[in-house]
């Protein structure tokens, strides 16, 4: 009996026993490789989708569409025609003018200075907006007529029209003959009928014209009415300081003026609206104006 326990013993010794670690190797090596998986699959969805891919960062807010929303609206110099909101200004090259420096040659005749208050240059210092002259209308669609060019083509109460502002097209040898314009009650243009007397309406008011102003059928009537600041009138004459005048004494500028015919307000309405000569003798740089003045009356 204790013989057949030895050689028993000794036969388990020659064929190996089984070990705690081949007992459990499957299972631990199973146990081992899914943990390893487990743990891989969790790395995948970890960092990774913390935030470490492009659509992590786009929800983020990074995009570019994030940007857009988030971006404030592109309001700067680039957007030079848009008129300033704050001032009612509009860009001089969005009104046809460009920006030349502020010296009486830069915007020579017919061009002409643009109001600052109305014209913009953005805000460099020494720079004045040159605005070409107004284009042009046809004789007829003024209601005109193209007449010969001599003196008796265009008989009175008819005027001749300036020839910058109302075109016979490419003719030589002709001009526009203007019908005198339709009279206005003197109230309706904002006058006052007064005694046809010198002092009657006094300076700045003015008299106006009797063809274009109408105080009715009464006789020794003039229609008065209210002047602009601004209506020159050439003054010391023949001395050193001989030139056009406001109606209170201020100098608009040094001119010779001596027997031209008073000045007249032209291009009403637009932005050469002024006080204009009858040929030459303006206030330098230009040929014929004198001043500009939105408020003067034809």
């Amino acid at each position: 009996m204790r013989t057949c326990a030895f050689f028993a013993a000794l036969l388990l010794a020659a064929c190996g026993a089984p070990t705690p670690t081949d007992a459990g190797g499957p299972g631990t090596t199973d146990a081992g490789a899914s943990g390893s998986d487990a743990s891989q699959e969790e790395g995948d969805a970890g960092p990774a989708d913390a935030g470490g891919s492009d659509a992590g960062w786009t929800d983020a807010g990074s995009s570019d569409a994030g940007s857009v929303d988030q971006g404030m609206p592109d309001a700067g110099p680039g957007d030079a025609s848009s008129p300033d909101a704050g001032n009612g200004q509009v860009t001089c090259e969005s009104a046809g003018g460009t920006c030349v420096g502020l010296n009486p040659s830069a915007c020579p005749a017919p061009s002409t200075v643009g109001d600052a208050s109305q014209y913009s240059c953005g805000g460099g210092l020494g720079v004045e907006c040159c605005l070409p002259p107004p284009a042009p209308v046809t004789c007829q669609s003024a209601g005109g007529t193209c007449v010969g060019l001599n003196p008796s083509a265009c008989p009175a109460p008819s005027t001749v029209g300036d020839a910058r502002q109302y075109s016979c097209g490419g003719g030589m040898g002709v001009e526009c003959c203007l019908p005198p314009p339709a009279p206005v009650t003197c109230q309706s243009a904002g006058g006052t009928c007064v005694a046809l007397t010198p002092t009657s309406c006094p300076s700045p008011s003015v008299v106006g014209d009797a063809a274009r102003y109408t105080c009715g059928e009464g006789l020794g009537l003039e229609c008065c009415l209210p002047g602009s600041a601004l209506t020159p009138s050439c003054q010391q004459q023949g001395t050193a300081t001989e030139g056009w005048y406001t109606s209170d004494g201020t100098l608009l500028c040094d001119a010779s003026c001596a027997g031209l015919s008073a000045p007249k307000c032209e291009y009403v309405g637009g932005s050469a609206q002024g006080w204009y000569t009858s040929s030459g003798h303006g206030c330098p740089p230009y040929s014929r104006l004198i001043v500009h003045d939105s408020s003067c009356l034809p």
